[in-house]
C-alpha cells in the first residue's frame, strides 16, 4: 500500500529507496521485507513507464509545433537555421548540423549549425566517404555513442580532426529525403558519451521526414 500510495502521490524515485531503507532499519521481518522489495521493483518499473509516456507525448507535442513552423514561407537559409535549433533542442544536444550534397559527387557542405561550434560552420566540406555518408546511401539513421573510437562507420583524417576540435562524442544523423532519395543530412552530437534510445532515433528520424520536403520547397 506504501508503494501504491507513492505512485499516486507522483512522488519521486528516491522515496521508494527511502521507503524500503526505514523499512530495514526498523527490523523489518525476512519474508515482508522481500514482499516491499519486489513491491519496490514493480513501482519503479510502473513509474519509468510513465515518465516514457509521458516524454513521448511531449516529443510529439514538439513535433506538431515543429511541423507548423516548417510550413512558414521560410528562405532555405532561415529554414535550415530552424531546422538545426529545433533538433539541438529536441534531444537536448551540445550541437547540431546539416549538411547537403554539392554538385561535385559523393561530396557535402555545412549548411547550418546551431550551438557553440567553431569546426562545423557554414560552408565547411565533408570529405567523401566519411562519417554519415552511409545514411546517404542507405536511407537509414546511423548513430555511435562515442563516434571517434566507433569502429563501425568509415572515417576520414579531416572529419576526424573537426569532430576531435568539437570535443564531440554521441553524434546521431539521420537522411534528409525528398522524392527519389536523400539529399542531405542532420546531425546532432554532444560532448559526452550518450546511448541514443530507439525513440530519440525514431524522433530524429520524424524531424528528418518533416524538414526533408520543406527543404526542398521553391525558392
Amino acid at each position: 500500500m506504501a508503494i501504491l500510495e507513492l505512485l499516486a502521490s507522483d512522488a519521486p524515485p528516491d522515496r521508494f529507496e527511502s521507503l524500503l531503507t526505514r523499512a530495514r532499519s526498523s527490523g523489518m521481518p525476512g519474508p515482508q521485507l522481500d514482499r516491499l522489495e519486489n513491491a519496490r521493483k514493480l513501482g519503479l518499473h510502473i513509474y519509468s513507464q510513465l515518465d516514457r509516456r509521458q516524454q513521448r507525448e511531449a516529443s510529439l507535442s514538439a513535433l506538431v509545433d515543429i511541423a507548423r513552423e516548417l510550413s512558414a514561407p521560410y528562405d532555405l537559409k532561415t529554414l535550415l537555421k530552424v531546422t538545426t535549433r529545433r533538433a539541438r533542442m529536441l534531444l537536448g544536444a551540445d550541437i547540431s548540423y546539416i549538411t547537403l550534397l554539392t554538385s561535385e559527387k559523393g561530396t557535402a557542405r555545412v549548411e547550418a549549425s546551431d550551438g557553440h561550434v567553431s569546426s562545423f560552420h557554414v560552408g565547411m566540406q565533408i570529405p567523401q566517404g566519411a562519417g554519415s555518408s552511409d545514411v546517404l546511401t542507405t536511407s537509414a539513421p546511423f548513430w555511435s555513442a562515442d563516434y571517434l573510437s566507433d569502429a563501425r562507420f568509415p572515417h576520414h583524417e579531416r572529419l576526424d580532426e573537426m569532430v576531435r576540435a568539437e570535443e564531440l562524442r554521441g553524434i546521431m544523423a539521420v537522411p534528409l529525403s525528398h522524392g527519389s532519395g536523400p539529399f542531405g543530412v542532420l546531425h546532432v552530437a554532444d560532448r559526452e558519451p550518450r546511448h541514443f534510445s530507439a525513440d530519440e532515433v525514431s524522433l530524429m528520424s520524424s524531424l528528418g521526414d518533416l524538414a526533408g520536403p520543406s527543404s526542398r520547397r521553391p525558392g
